[in-house]
């Protein structure tokens, strides 16, 4: 596995259009606010915004993760933005954490502790709102976590968002609020 810092740059921007066109999703990397030159302390902006109202009058929901996105996509029934993401800084490197914002509470939810630790950054949707990813394998004697032989863990997130911890940071406020 490439540690973090060796990897290529994650876009600086990414942007996209949720399956049903009701909401633009897009993040940004934000860079630390004393130590600009310090990569390895960046984190992430993500920002939701409803496109079939007027955008001066629509509130929109942002929050600040404190990682690198690897990869990101919305659900076909474009109620989940899913992502997996990594550290700058390189802190395990083995570990995608993994969150998912559900459109509905607007809330950023944390998805390891009830899936497992994400062991590839890529995962793949086998429904309008169930994702597949891939987890450590069971322990074997010699080794505390089998990366070799990882297993797929199908998540039905309408059923489980609801169990997994939310995330703080959100700051809600009109567009035209920006200071």
């Amino acid at each position: 596995m490439i540690w973090a810092q060796d990897e290529p740059p994650v876009p600086d921007a990414w942007h996209s259009n949720s399956p049903d066109g009701l909401f633009l999703a897009a993040i940004r990397r934000i860079p630390d606010e004393v130590l600009v030159w310090r990569l390895d302390l960046d984190t992430t902006r993500l920002m939701v915004v409803r496109t079939d109202t007027d955008p001066h009058k629509e509130p929109y929901v942002s929050y600040d993760i404190p990682r690198l996105i690897d990869h990101i996509a919305w659900s076909p029934d474009s109620k989940f933005l899913v992502m997996t993401t990594y550290s700058a800084g390189g802190h395990s490197p083995w570990h995608d954490m993994s969150y998912v914002y559900c459109v509905d509470d607007k809330s950023l939810r944390y998805m390891d502790d009830i899936i497992g630790l994400v062991v590839d950054d890529k995962f793949k949707f086998v429904g309008p709102h169930t994702v597949a990813m891939k987890i450590p394998g069971p322990s074997r004697p010699e080794m505390e976590i089998d990366f070799e032989h990882p297993k797929l863990v199908v998540v039905d997130l309408v059923k489980q968002t609801q169990s997994m911890k939310k995330q703080g940071g959100m700051k809600e406020g009109k567009v035209w609020d920006r200071q």
